[in-house]
């Protein structure tokens, strides 16, 4: 888990610096009298920024341990590839800290922070019934519920008047981290597949 953690904290955090990149370019467009051009470098970045989270989750979806087993020297294969997956389905949906980013720059500190404390006080829901069930793979469903939702709530604005309202660029991001989450999904079922077959055969 701690191992895990590391790989996608560190996915995290380079979308987090191309987060901040992205609201100045974004913000220094519309401030000059672009908005369609703003709009353009919003949808490309926040595109990129799923290319990105996809691409660390699919490296450790079809890694399956071959690389990070090398650092790990004792290790759960099967629960390995639970918390794998349930990270890896998330990773797209990095790409919400643009918007985030978006939103501090202009001053709507209230706005992030109501879906900061929604996020915390559902995360709390869900980890109390994952106790009170004792079964992981139900944390790690609800887990992965909890960021999607915390995604989808800074690209599809609430009804404030934010710098986010009338911007495309939110479904489109989202549409685009479902697929990507899809494939994962799929890759992940195919490894799955593959280190279950190899280990029967040994």
């Amino acid at each position: 888990y701690v191992a895990l953690r590391a790989v996608f904290g560190a996915g995290r955090t380079t979308v987090q610096q191309l987060a901040r990149v992205a609201s100045v370019e974004v913000l220094r467009s519309r401030s000059e009298g672009w908005p369609a051009r703003a709009e353009s470098l919003f949808t490309v970045f926040v595109v990129a920024a799923v290319f990105f989270g996809s691409s660390v989750g699919l490296f450790v979806v079809i890694d399956n341990m071959r690389v990070l087993g090398l650092w790990l020297k004792h290790f759960d294969r099967p629960l390995f590839q639970q918390i794998a997956l349930a990270f890896s389905l998330t990773a797209p949906f990095f790409s919400y800290q643009i918007p985030m980013n978006l939103l501090f720059r202009t001053g709507s500190l209230v706005w992030v922070a109501r879906r900061h404390y929604a996020f915390v006080a559902y995360s709390t829901f869900f980890a109390s019934l994952s106790l009170a069930i004792k079964l992981l793979p139900i944390y790690l469903c609800l887990l992965v519920l909890a960021e999607i939702i915390l995604s989808v709530s800074f690209f599809i604005p609430g009804r404030e008047k934010t710098v986010l309202s009338g911007s495309h660029a939110g479904p489109a991001g989202l549409k685009t981290a479902a697929v990507c989450s899809l494939a994962i999904a799929l890759l992940w079922l195919f490894a799955h597949q593959q280190s279950t077959q190899r280990f029967s055969v040994l």
